[in-house]
Parts: C-alpha cells; structure tokens; sequence
C-alpha cells in the first residue's frame, strides 16, 4: 500500500484517519513474531549445517549446499517469471494500441 498522508478525518483510501495522528509511511513490510521466528530458526539451522560442515562432516556440506542451490533455482525461477510477465504486459499494451486503432477506423467507416 502506497504511503498515504491526508488531513484529519478525511478519508484517505480505505480507512478514516483518527484525530491528531497521520498515516505513516512503513519503512519495512510488517510481520509477526511468528514469521520472525521462523525465519531465524531456518537460519539457524542453515547456519548450524554450515558450522557442522567446517568441523568436516561431509553430510553437513551436502546438505547446506543442497538448502543453498534450492534458494538459487527459486531466485532463477523468479527472475525467468519477472521477465516474461514484463513481456506479456508490453504485448498487452501493444495489442490494446493496435486493437484500439482498429475499433475507431471500423466504427469512421461504418458511420454515414
């Protein structure tokens, strides 16, 4: 949600602003304890695998390089998906424009 700042009471997007405060701008997304802590557990885990794999337990280092090339192959996946959804929004626009074009020379020919 796009940071939002209005005067009292007025009603800026989809909530009323109470008196005396004004909509914030958030510098990071919120989460909740859970999520925090999930996330620090996994690292920890992660982390425990990588230290594990230093003492030289060759387990740990498949294993921390297994967890690794999934978050790798999950970044690549996402980058072919941001590429290709910026195309079809391109293709889109192109194909309104032309169809667009299209519509009001059919409808100039058809009028007396």
């Amino acid at each position: 949600m796009p940071c939002e700042k209005g005067p009292l009471w007025e009603n800026v997007g989809s909530r009323q602003l109470a008196i005396g405060t004004e909509s914030e701008c958030m510098l990071f997304p919120r989460f909740t304890l859970r999520t925090i802590l999930a996330v620090m557990t996994a690292c920890a885990v992660f982390f425990l695998l990588v230290g594990t794999g230093f003492r030289g337990q060759e387990w740990a280092w498949g294993a921390a390089i297994g967890i690794l090339s999934l978050g790798v192959v999950a970044l690549v996946h996402a980058a072919c998906f941001g590429i290709v959804w910026c195309f079809a929004q391109l293709s889109a626009a192109r194909e309104s424009r032309i169809y667009g074009e299209q519509r009001v020379t059919t409808e100039q020919e058809a009028a007396p």
